[in-house]
């Protein structure tokens, strides 16, 4: 199964800052929403509390909590109007649990943040597609990126896209990559 970390940084790493991501890319945000469709996208609380409308897109909350009291709901609409097609969370275990007894086949999990969402599941990633932002920014939220260097040192591919929109220049490279230690996630 492929389970791709989709995430936009600076140049520095960051990727929040209370709550927020620190700069604006609407190029980059269509991108995610585009790339999610369709697919099962794992986030944390405060990252699933800034999301936009995501109609076509399962949710999968991460919490420290074992099962989905919380959210567990067919097409959710929050507060600010936001529909999702359903959303669910729990823990880690309570997630690969709700995973395996998926009567489909998933085509692919995407891992769509924040810091710790990432760094538990980087040991089981098999892409990245990682927009950097070509400056600093100040914030409180890193991506792992020594972690996933270390754990991702073999890379199969990388594409690279350039993007410029008035004085905002980034690039989005899409990494297939290889860890000989991968773990796998789905048991059945």
């Amino acid at each position: 199964m492929q389970i791709t970390a989709v995430c936009a940084m600076s140049s520095n790493y960051v990727i929040g800052d209370n709550g927020k991501i620190p700069f604006d890319l609407p190029e980059d945000r269509r991108f995610f929403r585009e790339y999610c469709r369709y697919k099962l996208l794992v986030v944390g609380y405060k990252t699933f509390l800034g999301l936009p409308s995501m109609p076509d897109t399962d949710i999968f909350v991460l919490t420290n909590s074992h099962s989905d009291d919380v959210l567990a709901c067919s097409y959710y609409r929050d507060a600010k109007g936001n529909k999702y097609n359903s959303v669910r969370s729990g823990n880690f275990a309570y997630f690969v649990g709700v995973v395996n007894s998926i009567p489909r086949p998933l085509s692919e999990i995407v891992v769509g943040g924040g810091g710790e969402i990432f760094k538990t599941f980087l040991p089981y990633l098999t892409d990245a597609r990682l927009t950097y932002v070509g400056k600093e920014v100040d914030g409180d939220v890193k991506f792992p990126i020594a972690k996933f260097l270390e754990l991702h040192s073999i890379r199969i591919s990388a594409e690279i896209s350039y993007y410029e929109c008035g004085d905002k220049r980034w690039e989005r490279i899409h990494w297939k990559v290889k860890n000989k230690d991968r773990k796998e996630l789905v048991v059945n």
